[in-house]
């Protein structure tokens, strides 16, 4: 926080009183002044609009792009807008822009971690662009264009690292105005649709494109350090390339089988549909054109690849393309130099034939972007409060050392997290539970139950639902497991204990120290790994690894250096009414209230409507009305959690998915011994 953001903060609250009592403003309260922070992915692009125009505008340039967005919008009209299209691309979050001052954008900030900042024509945020200063993170404005109120930015240092402008004459004017570099975009407005890639890359990755017999081999021996796509010409070679992978030992996946983001371990993603390739070039760091290493063949078209913007590699052989190849400055080699020519084209920008504005313009975006800004506190002006945090919590810890904890006649299992927002937490328990019941133990699950509204004892024994439960605890139990949930943890294990189940599993309990527990687990999120600092300006409520933890599992990735399980989630299959089922085809209706909804979101490869709710939101009568007009027909479908709150009204007409969990470098001390037959 700047001393700025410091003598401004008391106007903040008037300010926040006037919406309040304006009809109109207080409908994105919470988004104008950071109470609610979007559901998007950290690293994703953050993308400015100021109104109907500009959010055209927008369209076309994220329409373009292949990676996660924020795209926050100033009119009502445009914020309309923007949340309509974005309905669409499950990884674009659209959302209220933010009031710009340091308290509002940090949660904001410090959720969506751009790798770039993007003002569309003449939208600027003066706090915005000094935060991405602060943090190395790019400042590009596109679709620019000369204006007194351009001008008057220009003047105060409203700049930024790049500007893309919409014609020749802008260029001039604005190359004798700024010191940056200007690239003529084109104005984005005008653009025309381009294909958006239905896959979500998580790495580098190339594409061998309509390749032919021994194209594939050629790309695999080359040494290229990322994923390779295989799309081979004719799908009936489909066997013959498969029986290849599995020869040489290669990590691969059909695409077909890609539910959610492609995971940076795989070696090869085999595209096994007709039709896609044109979309799934978005992003690439270059493509090899099959066909070109084959006299006969002569080669396959580069056109589409190049208005990608991906570079072009091709071997001699291109005659059946005239000068194709020469127009896009493909790089040509030879068998055994493709490696050399790989390398060479890795960051290179193609010619574009015809290319439109939305191309122009990314291409001269992407160079500028790079890594995730810094992890930065959502709160950080109550850092000062920090301390005395701290404190008490160090005394709360050193209290425990003279208490003696309840001690049952089952061992006990304790999976809980020092971060706030206890990411992963619950897929972990249902991991463990199932890996203790293969051991030959009859687990329980003693869970406090959170925003349950029953009082007493909730038991799954008993038929308890959500509002006994909490929606976590009626999820497991409808998944099988023996549940018990009570503020009082030593009381939910004990009736766990006296229904006879052999071992217990705490849920959530690491600060729950009434109960004596033989294992203590926590969970981190890898992207997360300090939880943005303690509280209350981060989600720390104790050091991320305590000493008295016996182990640690990792969730999304584990941290250079760090030593623990990794827990590598996929999505799980489709439910509904209680049965294993076919997502109906076509586009969905997704809804969701848990901590990250973007991740389920971006778990939606197909065109889906989402609606982001609060987390753990409770599902009225009305609210259910309304999902069902908003869907207008579509399928809807949320998470496992989502519906184990659902009215009855509602539970039998949703489709339904959780996370499956896979964990390496799994300690068998982890896991008592089970009592003798």
């Amino acid at each position: 926080m700047t001393a700025l953001d410091w003598l401004l903060a008391p106007g903040l609250l008037p300010w926040a009183g006037a919406h309040l009592a304006h009809p109109r403003l207080r409908s994105d309260i919470a988004e104008r002044f950071g109470l609610s922070t979007p559901a998007v992915t950290p690293g994703a692009l953050w993308v400015v609009s100021a109104s109907v125009g500009e959010v055209r505008a927008a369209s076309a340039l994220i329409e373009a792009l292949n990676q996660p967005v924020l795209w926050t919008v100033d009119t009502d009209t445009g914020v309309k807008l923007a949340r309509e299209l974005a309905q669409s691309w499950p990884e674009v979050t659209a959302m209220r822009r933010p009031v710009d001052h340091g308290f509002t954008l940090a949660p904001v900030w410090s959720q969506c971690r751009p790798c770039g900042v993007v003002f569309v024509e003449g939208a600027w945020w003066p706090k915005l662009a000094a935060q991405a200063k602060r943090d190395n993170v790019p400042v590009v404005r596109v679709s620019a264009r000369p204006g007194a109120g351009t001008a008057r930015w220009l003047a105060l240092g409203g700049v930024g690292d790049l500007a893309v402008v919409q014609s020749e004459v802008g260029a001039r004017w604005f190359g004798a105005r700024c010191d940056v570099p200007v690239v003529v975009g084109g104005n984005l407005k005008a653009s025309a649709s381009v294909k958006r890639s239905p896959l979500v890359w998580c790495g580098d990755f190339a594409v061998a494109a309509n390749t032919r017999p021994g194209d594939e081999a050629r790309c695999l021996d080359s040494n290229y350090a990322g994923t390779w796509l295989l799309a081979p010409r004719h799908l009936v070679r489909l066997p013959e390339i498969e029986a290849m992978l599995r020869d040489r030992q290669l990590n691969y996946q059909l695409r077909t089988q890609i539910t959610g983001p492609v995971p940076k371990t795989l070696d090869v993603v085999v595209l096994d549909t007709m039709g896609e390739l044109d979309a799934l070039y978005a992003g690439a760091q270059l493509a090899v054109i099959g066909g070109t290493f084959d006299l006969v063949v002569g080669g396959h078209s580069p056109l589409s690849a190049a208005r990608a913007g991906v570079p072009v590699v091709c071997g001699p052989h291109t005659a059946s393309q005239g000068d194709g190849f020469c127009s896009v400055n493909a790089f040509h080699t030879t068998e055994d130099r493709l490696g050399e020519a790989i390398q060479q084209a890795i960051g290179t920008l193609p010619a574009v034939p015809k290319q439109d504005a939305a191309i122009r313009t990314v291409r001269a975006l992407r160079p500028y972007l790079g890594a995730p800004a810094p992890v930065r506190p959502p709160r950080p002006w109550a850092k000062p409060l920090t301390p005395a945090y701290r404190l008490a919590e160090r005394l709360h810890r050193h209290s425990w050392t003279w208490r003696t904890p309840a001690r049952l006649t089952v061992p006990v299992v304790s999976i809980g997290s020092a971060n706030a927002r206890s990411p992963g937490r619950t897929s972990t328990v249902r991991w463990m539970a199932e890996q203790l019941q293969l051991r030959g133990h009859r687990p329980g699950i003693a869970t406090r139950g959170y925003r349950r509204t029953g009082s007493g004892l909730g038991a799954s024994w008993r038929g308890h639902r959500s509002t006994e439960l909490g929606d976590e605890g009626a999820m497991l139990a409808e998944q099988g497991w023996t549940v018990a949930a009570h503020p009082d943890r030593v009381q939910a294990a004990q009736a766990l204990a006296d229904q006879g189940v052999t071992v217990i599993i705490l849920d959530d309990g690491l600060q729950r120290r009434h109960l004596h527990r033989d294992v203590d687990l926590v969970v981190v999120d890898g992207r997360f790994p300090h939880a943005r600092g303690w509280l209350p300006a981060g989600d720390a409520r104790e050091a991320p690894i305590p000493e008295r933890a016996d182990g640690v599992i990792y969730h999304h990735e584990r941290p250079g250096g760090a030593v623990g399980a990794l827990a590598v989630r996929r999505p799980g299959p489709w439910f509904h009414s209680g049965t294993q089922g076919t997502l109906p085809a076509g586009p969905v209706a997704a809804f969701a209230g848990i901590g990250h909804p973007g991740e389920f979101f971006g778990q939606l490869n197909r065109a889906a409507r989402c609606w982001a709710l609060r987390d753990h939101q409770p599902v009225s009568e009305a609210l259910a009305s309304a999902l069902l007009t908003w869907a207008n027909g579509a399928p809807l479908v949320c998470t496992a959690k989502d519906h184990a709150r659902l009215p009855a009204s509602l539970r039998d007409r949703v489709w339904y998915r959780d996370i499956e969990l896979t964990l390496t470098d799994v300690p068998e001390r982890w896991f008592p011994e089970p009592p003798p037959c």
